[in-house]
């Protein structure tokens, strides 16, 4: 019984973590054939903010920390660390 408790209140706490995001809403894609270039290029606008707050959505549900978002910087801390001599 008290697996079954804490295991409701670990999907409680952490479901409720998952809500703090916010979810962007997709833009609505026109007609390419059928609209004008500026209007393109509006649209391409909007789909790359949206693609921008979708990753930051998906970081933020996942519960990853910022640091960890840039595989670049993970590799360098390694790449720093391993220089150093260890005792």
């Amino acid at each position: 019984m008290k697996k079954f408790r804490n295991l409701f209140l670990l999907a409680v706490f952490f479901s409720g973590l998952s809500h703090a995001c916010t979810k962007p809403e997709a833009p609505v894609l026109p007609d390419g054939v059928r609209v004008p270039a500026a209007q393109i290029d509006e649209v391409k606008n909007e789909v790359a903010a949206y693609v921008a707050a979708a990753q930051a959505y998906i970081v933020c549900a996942a519960g990853v920390k910022p640091e960890h978002q840039n595989p670049e910087s993970t590799s360098r801390k390694r790449a720093e660390e391993s220089a150093v001599p260890r005792l």
